[in-house]
């Protein structure tokens, strides 16, 4: 069974307007590469508690460190955010071969409070 490619002329794959389709379609496949890896993102999970005086916040991020959280007040939200960065350098003098691999692994969570709360009184 021939594909629809043998339907088109020859001079369709040597003109601009080939080109300019090839270029159409590698955009729209980068573009939905990045718009998955927005919901390829990992969540955690957040315990509240809340006594007569206090709103308690807890989670578990095992593979983190202290440094790579960040605590922000938004109006009447609390935002916490992990940022995880790694590099990977390999090198092979016997082929004279070299790898550099990067990466960055963002999650963040947006926590509604019942009401707006001051820097000053927020404890890790």
């Amino acid at each position: 069974m021939g594909s629809n490619n043998d339907k088109l002329p020859k001079s369709f794959y040597e003109s601009a307007f080939y080109d300019l389709m090839k270029h159409m379609e590698s955009f729209v496949d980068e573009s939905f590469q990045h718009f998955h890896s927005l919901f390829n993102r990992q969540m955690f999970e957040i315990e509240v508690y809340e006594t007569e005086s206090d709103i308690l916040m807890e989670s578990s991020l095992p593979d983190c460190e202290r440094d790579q959280i960040q605590l922000e007040i938004i109006g009447n939200h609390l935002r916490i955010s992990v940022d995880d960065s790694a590099m990977l350098e390999e090198k092979n003098d016997q082929s004279i071969s070299q790898k550099k691999e990067q990466s960055f692994k963002r999650m963040e969570r947006l926590i509604p409070l019942p009401l707006p709360i001051s820097e000053k009184d927020v404890t890790d």
